[in-house]
């Protein structure tokens, strides 16, 4: 630690500076000055002071504490704001999702249901008015029923035939 360069103000701590003197020799500036004089009164005000009694587990005292703190308190930096995100996340956010999810889900099922709904009505009401709109054909209209359907047909040239007369 001795090899360490110690600033001005460390130096105050260690030993009473001549005033305008910094720690390599040269004089400091003025707002430097009024930092080093601010440090040198507390020091002395330090230094008159007399050692508060302290009980013999003061230590193990504080050292409890910090680790209730500690696991308390949420870890900080990238991981702590994540963990804190994720706490969050867990407890607000993911249930809502989890909830308009669900919403979702029922009204396009029930959107389904209604378009399904929809096209059988439509389906029924056509038949309906098929079978309103054209009464049923005799049974003597039936019996030539297969003539009736050949005639019916476009008739197609004979290939074998168009081409013995060419």
């Amino acid at each position: 630690m001795e090899s360490e360069p110690l600033d001005g103000i460390e130096k105050v701590w260690r030993r009473a500076l001549p005033e305008k003197e910094n720690a390599a020799g040269k004089p400091l500036p003025e707002k430097d000055l009024e930092k080093l004089a601010l440090e040198s009164r507390l020091t002395e005000a330090l230094t008159g002071l007399r050692d508060a009694p302290v009980p013999s587990h003061f230590t193990a005292q504080i050292m409890t504490r910090i680790s209730r703190l500690e696991k308390d308190a949420p870890a900080q930096g990238l991981v702590g704001k994540l963990d804190q995100w994720m706490n969050a996340a867990w407890r607000g956010l993911l249930p809502r999702a989890f909830a308009t999810a669900a919403i979702l889900a029922l009204g396009i099922m029930g959107w389904d249901q209604h378009e399904i709904h929809s096209a059988r009505t439509s389906l029924v009401r056509s038949v309906a008015q098929v079978t309103a709109s054209k009464p049923m054909p005799s049974l003597e209209a039936l019996v030539n029923f297969d003539a009736i359907q050949r005639m019916s047909q476009p008739v197609q040239a004979d290939k074998d035939l168009l081409a013995l007369m060419q």
